[in-house]
């Protein structure tokens, strides 16, 4: 039988709205922006996870190495995976397996990146978790926001 739920944040003009499709145990994810961090939380059922991270920007945007935590329901980092993103290498895929007591994946906080451009950030994101079975994917958009 094939299951899949998709959770979708928009960033309509880069303000933050969500929708919630589920619990961390359930059979969906649910997000938060908190401390200017996205946090998809990961259904006990996923063993594996693909994430997959888009930088939307210029071909001449400069490579930066985004770190990704993968935690525990207590919030304990567990481990720690990379995204390598320039304007002309604008998408990472990292191949997950991830450990037994995973309930969550996120950009590691920091105050150059926020949910919204409004707070001052230099980056706006938005994050997506979809689950079938035993294996999601975790897709985040990072974009520049306006210079003020």
């Amino acid at each position: 039988m094939l299951a899949a739920a998709i959770l979708v944040l928009a960033i309509p003009q880069w303000g933050y709205g969500s929708s919630d499709a589920g619990a961390a145990d359930g059979s969906a994810g649910d997000a938060t922006a908190a401390a200017g961090v996205h946090i998809v939380a990961l259904p006990a059922s996923v063993e594996s996870l693909e994430l997959r991270v888009t930088l939307a920007a210029p071909a001449d945007a400069a490579a930066r190495s985004w770190p990704f935590d993968i935690t525990a329901a207590d919030g304990a980092v567990l481990e720690t995976v990379h995204a390598h993103l320039s304007g002309d290498a604008p998408l990472a895929i990292v191949p997950i397996d991830l450990p037994p007591d995973a309930r969550a994946i996120g950009l590691r906080a920091s105050t150059d990146v926020a949910a919204t451009c409004e707070t001052g950030a230099l980056f706006g994101m938005a994050g997506a978790l979809s689950v079938n079975g035993d294996s999601a994917v975790a897709s985040f958009e990072i974009q520049p926001c306006p210079l003020r």
